[in-house]
Formats: C-alpha cells, sequence, structure tokens
C-alpha cells in the first residue's frame, strides 16, 4: 500500500481595521474569544473547552470542489498595553478522531497551526487595530498532482493558501463594523437587563 504523500502549506495576512469608539471597548470586543472566533469568515465551527483552548474548523476544500476542514486548537494570552496573543496548541490527527463533536464533519480534517496578535492604537477619535495572523498546515497532495515536482507543489499550496486568507482578512475588515455594532449593542441591553433585575429585601438578587 502506497503511503500518501504530504505537502506543508503555510500562509499569513495583516489587516488594519477603524473602529469608531474607546480604547477599553475595542480591546474588550477582541477580547470576547466566544463572540468574535465564530464570526472570522470562512470559519466553519468553534468549539470551546474546559481547560480554556479554542477548537476552530477552517473551511476548505482539496482543489476538486470537495470538502475538507483544516482544525486549529489555540489559547490566548493577554499581555500589558492591551496587546492578545494567540497561541497554537499542539494537535494530531489521532486528537481529531477522538473528539465526538468532529464525527459528523463534512470532509476529512487535517490539523493545523493557528496563531496571531491584535494591537490597539487610540488616534485621535477612533481607535486603530492591527489584526495579525498565521497558518501552518500539512495535506495530503492530491492523487492528480502527485506527478508535479514537490516544488512546484508547494508553491502552488502557499499561494492558495495565502489568498484563501486575504479573503479571511478582507471579509474581517469589511465584516467588522458591523459585528461590533451586533456586540456592542448585545452588550449594552445585558447591562440594562442585569440593572433592572428586582433586588430582594436583603439586598440580594
Amino acid at each position: 500500500m502506497q503511503t500518501a504523500q504530504c505537502v506543508a502549506v503555510q500562509g499569513d495576512f495583516e489587516r488594519c481595521i477603524r473602529l469608531e469608539t474607546e480604547l477599553e471597548t475595542a480591546y474588550a470586543y477582541f477580547s470576547d474569544f466566544s463572540y468574535v472566533l465564530p464570526r472570522l469568515p470562512e470559519i466553519d465551527r468553534v468549539l470551546h473547552y474546559s481547560d480554556g483552548r479554542y477548537r476552530m474548523i477552517f473551511g476548505a476544500d482539496d482543489g476538486r470542489g470537495h470538502d475538507m476542514g483544516i482544525v486549529f486548537d489555540i489559547r490566548h494570552e493577554f499581555l500589558t498595553d492591551r496587546h492578545i496573543k494567540i497561541h497554537s496548541v499542539p494537535l494530531s490527527t489521532q486528537d481529531l478522531h477522538n473528539d465526538p463533536r468532529l464525527a459528523n464533519s463534512k470532509g476529512p480534517l487535517f490539523p493545523g497551526r493557528f496563531s496571531g496578535e491584535t494591537l490597539f492604537h487610540k488616534r485621535g477619535n477612533h481607535i486603530e487595530v492591527v489584526y495579525r495572523a498565521e497558518l501552518h498546515i500539512e495535506i495530503e497532495i492530491p492523487r492528480f498532482l502527485s506527478f508535479m515536482p514537490r516544488r512546484v507543489v508547494q508553491q502552488l499550496g502557499d499561494g492558495l493558501m495565502n489568498l484563501k486568507l486575504h479573503k479571511v482578512g478582507n471579509g474581517l475588515a469589511e465584516r467588522m463594523a458591523s459585528d461590533f455594532t451586533e456586540w456592542h449593542s448585545l452588550k449594552q441591553k445585558h447591562t440594562i437587563k442585569t440593572l433592572a433585575m428586582p433586588r430582594s429585601k436583603n439586598g440580594l438578587n
């Protein structure tokens, strides 16, 4: 039985996004991973685990129109000066097989590495957010490309991945204003609801 050939593919993107808000509010938005991660373009699902990890399933195809998914495990770190780092958590194919919540995936899944950072700068009356991300995966070479030199397949894979990630970056920038406005509205409604909750006679809810 012939062993499948694999190729390591990588890509990255950076976007500078303007938000008309206060610095602390912008920082709070990007710190809300349960809200922000599922709204990243091309992300099919996001799972949150009890140890603080987030598992993202990135939708893709194998070049012939067949669905596949790239899975990333990440953790976040809050640094000084309102700097958010996203660290990749090691993930194996066996880890994916052992996760029952991935059993009904549309196509084959491949583990990958996703890392990034978010920086915030106050620019007069608005906030400039710099979002950087980097992605690494190793996938099987489709049979119809197996006759090509590895160098050519590598270049093709990197090129396609960068196109995909630039699409993610563009979608992130285009949707940021509406996603942020929705999040901010939900937070305000939650605050008003909390303040309006009746209190017991001893002052406790």
